[in-house]
């Protein structure tokens, strides 16, 4: 997860900075539940980079918890 963040923080604070770090894996609601990245060997971040477009395509999988941190997903 801190590499990702690093990584991310990285391409997008460059030149300026623009991201906060709070925000680059979680999303948090205005009722206090939030998602979150959530990685692991089954579920690993791909990159995909399309050459023609000159585009980066990152997926990940988002767990959604509520304002306890009870998670809201099965993990399967």
């Amino acid at each position: 997860m801190d590499r990702l963040q690093y990584f991310f923080l990285a391409l997008a604070n460059k030149y300026a900075k623009i991201l906060d770090e709070r925000y680059i894996l979680v999303k948090e609601e205005k009722d206090g539940t939030y998602s979150r990245v959530n990685m692991d060997e089954e579920h690993p971040v791909a990159f995909k980079y399309s050459k023609n477009t000159e585009t980066l395509r990152i997926s990940v999988r988002y767990g959604h918890y509520n304002r306890f941190g009870v998670p809201q997903f099965t993990f399967t």
